[in-house]
C-alpha cells in the first residue's frame, strides 16, 4: 500500500478516531488525531460490543485486552421501588446485557495504547475552518491559531460534531433529530452494588439504571421524557451545579437506593447531561471531508450500538480508504454504500420503545413488569431486541486488504 504525502486528519480522539487511526497506519496512510479534550476522558459508561464489532476488535488484536477490562456485569434485574426484583435477564448476543460489556473509557485506553507510538494526538484543540481545494484540504486549528494541508479530514466527534457543522451548515441543523428523551449519566467508584445491573422506573417517564463497572463501582444513567417538566432541560439548566440540584429534585421521590446514588452524584465529578439525539445525514460526506461513527449516524444510547457502530465504520472507512488511496471521494462513497444498512438498523428505534422503558403512569410501569415476568421465564428478550439489534447485519469483505 502506498503512502500519501499529506496526512489525514481525525477530528475526535474517541473510539471512532482511535479506531480508525489504527486500520489507517496498519493500511500504511499517516494519521494525525485532534481531540477537543485537554486529555482522553477518564470516565464513561457501560457500553456494549456487539455483533461485528466483536470480530472487529478481534481483527485489531485487543480482544483479549478488551475481556480482561469487562465490566463482568452479568445481566440486568428490573426491581421496584422497594428493591424488590420483578425480572432477572441475564447477558447473551441479543440481551439487554451484552456478552462483552466494558467501560468506555477503558476501551478507549486501550485503543490509545495500540496507537500511541504511530498516530500524533493533538489535544485541547479542534478546527474552525476547512477550505477545500483540488488535491488537498487546508484546516485551521482554534487554538493554535495554525493553519495545515490534510489529503482528507474525518470528522469522528460526536453527536455534536464541530465537522459537521462546519461542512454541512443548515443540513446539519435538521440533521439533530431528538427522541424526547434526557439522560444524566455518571459514576461511584466505591459504590458495590454486586454484579447485575437494577433497571427502576417511576411515573412520569422516569427511569434509573445502576450498573457495575468492574472496579468495585457503580455507573448510573438517570433518563427520563420531555413530557416530564420542561422540554428542553439542558437549556434550563445552564452548569452542572444546576443539573445536580435539578436530577436531585427530581428522583428525590422515587425510592429504592435512589437517595444514596443521589448523594454520590452531588460530590461526583463526571456527570455528563445530554438530550438523547440521532444524526440523520442524506450523504455522510462531502469532497474530502467525511464523518464518521456517532458524527454520521448517532442511533442514540438507547439503541446499545453506538459503540458497535463506531468499530464496524472505523473498519470500513480505512479499508476503503486504502483501496482508493488516491481517489477519497470513490472511497467515501463505497464506505457509504457498504455500511448505510447496518448503521440504518442500528438507528430503528420506535416511539414504543421509549414508553417502554420510560413509562407515564403506574398502569404502564406494572405492564412493563409483566412483561418482565414474562420475559424471564420464557426468555423473550433475544425476540424483543431482535427488532433493534443489528446482529445479522454483514459488510463486504475486506480479507485480502489485510492479510499482510
Amino acid at each position: 500500500m502506498q503512502q500519501q504525502q499529506l496526512p489525514v486528519l481525525i477530528c475526535g480522539g474517541g473510539i471512532a478516531g482511535l479506531a480508525l487511526a489504527y486500520w489507517l497506519h496498519r493500511g500504511g496512510r499517516h494519521c494525525i488525531i485532534v481531540e477537543r479534550s485537554p486529555s482522553l476522558r477518564p470516565s464513561g459508561q457501560n457500553i456494549d460490543i456487539r455483533g461485528l464489532a466483536r470480530d472487529v476488535i478481534s481483527w485489531m488484536g485487543i480482544d483479549g485486552s478488551v475481556k480482561r477490562s469487562s465490566t463482568m456485569e452479568v445481566g440486568k434485574h428490573m426491581i421496584d421501588q422497594s428493591g424488590r426484583i420483578w425480572g432477572s435477564h441475564p447477558a447473551q448476543p441479543n440481551g439487554f446485557t451484552a456478552e462483552l460489556e466494558i467501560l468506555r473509557s477503558d476501551l478507549a485506553h486501550i485503543l490509545q495504547e495500540v496507537v500511541k507510538d504511530d498516530v500524533k494526538i493533538i489535544y485541547g484543540d479542534y478546527i474552525d475552518d476547512i477550505v477545500e481545494k483540488e488535491d488537498r484540504v487546508t484546516v485551521h486549528f482554534h487554538e493554535s491559531k495554525e493553519s495545515q494541508d490534510f489529503s482528507v479530514v474525518i470528522g469522528a466527534d460526536g453527536v455534536g460534531s464541530k465537522t459537521r457543522s462546519i461542512v454541512f451548515g443548515e443540513e446539519a441543523l435538521s440533521a439533530y433529530r431528538p427522541i424526547g428523551l434526557h439522560q444524566g449519566f455518571f459514576s461511584l467508584p466505591s459504590l458495590d452494588m454486586g454484579p447485575w445491573a437494577r433497571w427502576l422506573q417511576a411515573p412520569g417517564g422516569r427511569s434509573i439504571l445502576a450498573r457495575p463497572n468492574g472496579k468495585g463501582g457503580t455507573t448510573v444513567l438517570m433518563g427520563f421524557t420531555t413530557s416530564h417538566g420542561s422540554t428542553n432541560k439542558r437549556a434550563q439548566w445552564k452548569s452542572m451545579e444546576q443539573v445536580k440540584v435539578g436530577l436531585a429534585e427530581l428522583y428525590g421521590d422515587v425510592g429504592w437506593e435512589v437517595p444514596k446514588l443521589i448523594e454520590g452524584m452531588m460530590t461526583c465529578d463526571d456527570l455528563y447531561f445530554s438530550e438523547a439525539a440521532q444524526i440523520h445525514l442524506r450523504s455522510w460526506s462531502r469532497g474530502r471531508v467525511v464523518l464518521l461513527g456517532d458524527a454520521a449516524h448517532c442511533p442514540t444510547s438507547m439503541s446499545g450500538m453506538g459503540t458497535s457502530c463506531a468499530l464496524v465504520g472505523a473498519y470500513v472507512l480505512a479499508s476503503e480508504m486504502c483501496l482508493h488511496p488516491f481517489h477519497p471521494t470513490e472511497a467515501f462513497s463505497e464506505y457509504e454504500r457498504v455500511l448505510r444498512p447496518y448503521m440504518e438498523k442500528a438507528q430503528e428505534i420506535k416511539p414504543w420503545q421509549v414508553s417502554l422503558l420510560h413509562p407515564q403512569n403506574m398502569y404502564q410501569i406494572w405492564l412493563g413488569r409483566g412483561l418482565s415476568v414474562l420475559s424471564s421465564y420464557l426468555d423473550l428478550q433475544k425476540y424483543l431486541k431482535r427488532e433493534i439489534k443489528p446482529e445479522g447485519i454483514e459488510v463486504k469483505s475486506y480479507e485480502d486488504l489485510w492479510k499482510s
